[in-house]
């Protein structure tokens, strides 16, 4: 736990220096720009990086495992697209998915921008439903969520067969197994819901219209809502979870959601709980 810490607190200073100074536009979409941000050109060149060129060029950062960057990554069925990489956490690997720092990215979005992706890839953004689910059928997944509500208080959470539905099954969160933990309690099985494209079990009204982002919602009552992590950056801990909110943790600082092809070998258990 002080490792990841320490990891988490490094990471906040290197994301405030990255974003410090830098007008950002809260409604930008992800960044497109394939040729700046690409390093394959590069790697093509040595002939000793093409056997794990051709084995990860088209799912995942594994390749660039000892690299925190932004690079580019091909699936199946989908344009290329660029996704931060993260290589200083748990052994590295992971892509990037979701992040909330400092509050500059509106996240309250409709279900076309939740499906492309928004954001700003060195900053706060979220990469898209639709690469989710072509991430998590390429190859099964784990997932890992670091959050934070300050410097002092920093947790993380590891999920395993981390799976999102298709469109036509509007991204139903399938599958997320834990080891007992409550981050995703209430949300497997669950569509996604966006303002514009209510798919919860409230019948009264739109859980991401009262909470002011799209996510996995079941019933959105405070009580039931353990999780959301896509809801309004507040500076302050309210009492209602209407703000960023994960575990049943309220007033979180920042979050980082980051997935990686699961391991082969049995995961060490920091709870040394079993896995569901």
């Amino acid at each position: 736990m002080r490792n990841s810490l320490i990891i988490l607190c490094f990471l906040s200073l290197t994301w405030v220096n990255l974003i410090s100074g830098r007008s950002v536009d809260q409604d930008a979409p992800v960044l497109t720009d394939v040729e700046k941000l690409s390093r394959l050109e590069f790697l093509e060149k040595h002939s000793e990086y093409k056997e794990r060129l051709s084995e990860y060029e088209k799912s995942d950062c594994q390749m660039f495992k000892n690299s925190t960057d932004i690079y580019i990554v091909y699936l199946p069925g989908i344009e290329p697209f660029a996704a931060p990489c993260e290589s200083r956490i748990e052994d590295g690997g992971w892509t990037v998915i979701q992040r909330r720092l400092e509050g500059n990215i509106n996240f309250q979005r409709s279900w076309n921008e939740y499906r492309e992706g928004f954001g700003d890839l060195r900053g706060d953004f979220f990469i898209g439903l639709e690469k989710l689910h072509r991430m998590t059928t390429a190859h099964t997944q784990e997932l890992l969520v670091f959050y934070e509500r300050s410097l002092l208080e920093t947790k993380q959470e590891m999920y395993r067969n981390f799976l999102i539905g298709s469109e036509q099954e509007e991204y139903v969160l399938k599958s997320a197994k834990s080891n007992g933990l409550l981050g995703f309690r209430g949300n497997i099985g669950k569509k996604f819901s966006t303002y514009d494209r209510d798919n919860d079990e409230y019948w009264l009204d739109n859980c991401a219209k009262i909470y002011n982002g799209g996510w996995w919602f079941g019933k959105c009552i405070p009580e039931v809502v353990a999780s959301n992590p896509n809801g309004p950056y507040l500076p302050e801990v309210t009492s209602k979870s209407r703000g960023i909110v994960f575990a049943g943790f309220k007033g979180i600082r920042a979050v980082q959601m980051m997935i990686r092809p699961q391991r082969k070998e049995d995961k060490k258990d920091p709870f040394g709980l079993k896995w569901e």
